[in-house]
């Protein structure tokens, strides 16, 4: 079992990987669309390396009631040890960080949605342009086969 000042240390790992989270975050909001797929990769692999970190946390402190009410701000901070008050401390500063990525969540998925719809509308432009695949197969579907030009003459197959 890990020591409070371990706890505490993971939790500062723990807040400043929230931390490079919230910065990709606030990027994937204004980044040019080519970048997006890149920057929620980047956002997927630190969200896995904080949750790593969480049950390393939640393991560490099994069994310890008050270190485990700490760490869920249940307990009574003013009844608190010096160690297990650094580690409340330390909880809130991840809670705040990951309070401050939730709140941008909404705008992202939007900004996705409408990066995903414009890409949507492309396509479909091109499929109805007269020189698309979509188009010819579509001409050639309605019309029977296409023609053949053969030594200047027209035929149908």
């Amino acid at each position: 079992m890990l020591n409070t000042s371990d706890i505490t240390e993971l939790l500062v790992a723990q807040k400043d990987t929230f931390s490079e989270v919230e910065e990709v975050t606030d990027r994937l909001l204004f980044a040019p669309a080519e970048e997006l797929t890149e920057l929620v990769a980047i956002r997927g692999k630190l969200l896995q390396r904080a949750i790593k970190t969480e049950e390393e946390i939640r393991a560490a402190a099994c069994g310890n009631e008050n270190l485990l009410e700490a760490l869920s701000y249940s307990c009574n901070v003013s009844e608190l040890t010096e160690e297990l008050a650094g580690v409340f401390e330390a909880a809130l500063r991840v809670k705040a960080a990951v309070n401050r990525v939730s709140k941008m969540e909404t705008d992202v998925l939007d900004r996705v949605r409408s990066e995903r719809d414009l890409a949507l509308e492309q396509i479909k432009a091109l499929n109805k342009s007269s020189n698309s695949v979509a188009a010819n197969y579509k001409q050639a579907v309605r019309t029977g086969f296409p023609q053949s030009h053969i030594h200047g003459k027209t035929m149908t197959v």
